[in-house]
């Protein structure tokens, strides 16, 4: 006896029965049928949250930017969505060129990894570009504007550092706002860059955004991450770090692809489902070609 496995109009496949101890009966047609119409709910929910993954993961990359070339900078990125849900988020990083040879490294989050974190992800990076590029802005001022701007609108909490490379002066300034610190690479020595952690974007009060400004010399390579990196629920989260380090120190020497690589890899390492959203931003500082 075989029935057709249908979905929406489309033939997903058949059903085959037959038995061997009995003669098939006609009565057993309606017990195939609904067999193989439950059989067509089950494939067709799978297909429409397999199509509602892929749609998600395309929009994901549309919101991300696309990296600009950078003489002086090598780049690498990585964006791995949670295992679970429709593979949208809030997690962003970004490259914007600033004139004069200086370039600004963001790294961000918005809470959540649903359409709307990703909605609000794409806002806020847009409005951080514009804050970045206005005349004087430092890290500092960008993120206050971003901070005000989240405050009156009333968008979802999020964290961020902005950091800027200046070419000419071989110098590094980055602000934190409640975001998982930076890692500097010099000499093979791994530095946890954790100093004036400011609190999250959006919280509805004002907030006194510091920076600070370190060397940042040819050879040197900086680390951005997400919290998605560094959260196991096996581990506190200075081990997390403490292996998301470990695995940037191994690889330093072998380029900024390499790191990135190493630190996706150091994140798999148990086998488990990702609970979140994983951004990875890798720059380097090499001789300007």
């Amino acid at each position: 006896m075989i029935a057709p496995v249908r979905s929406a109009g489309t033939t997903l496949g058949v059903l085959a029965l037959s038995t061997v101890e009995r003669p098939l009966q006609p009565d057993d047609l309606a017990m195939v049928s609904e067999v193989a119409h439950r059989l067509a709910l089950a494939l067709g929910n799978v297909e429409a949250y397999l199509d509602e993954r892929r749609r998600g993961e395309v929009l994901q990359l549309s919101l991300l930017p696309t990296i600009p070339a950078v003489d002086g900078l090598e780049v690498a990125v990585r964006y791995l969505a949670a295992t679970d849900g429709s593979k949208v988020g809030g997690d962003w990083y970004d490259v914007i060129p600033i004139g004069d040879g200086q370039v600004d490294l963001v790294i961000g989050d918005v809470v959540g990894h649903d359409m709307q974190a990703a909605v609000e992800m794409s806002q806020a990076r847009n409005a951080l570009r514009a804050f970045a590029c206005a005349d004087g802005a430092t890290p500092a001022a960008t993120l206050t504007g971003l901070d005000h701007m989240s405050n009156r609108l009333g968008m979802e909490l999020a964290t961020a550092v902005v950091a800027r490379v200046d070419l000419e002066a071989d110098t590094l300034t980055w602000s934190n706002a409640g975001h998982t610190p930076p890692l500097l690479v010099t000499d093979g020595h791994v530095t946890v860059l954790d100093d004036y952690l400011g609190a999250m974007l959006g919280i509805g009060t004002p907030s006194d955004r510091r920076q600070r400004t370190v060397p940042f010399p040819p050879g040197s390579t900086l680390v951005f991450y997400t919290d998605g990196a560094i959260e196991d629920p096996e581990l506190s989260l200075d081990e997390g770090l403490a292996r998301l380090t470990e695995a940037v120190r191994t690889s330093a020497e072998d380029g900024t692809e390499a790191i990135c690589d190493a630190v996706v890899a150091s994140t798999l390492d148990d086998g488990l489902d990702r609970r979140d959203d994983i951004a990875i931003l890798v720059v380097s500082r090499v001789a300007e070609r």
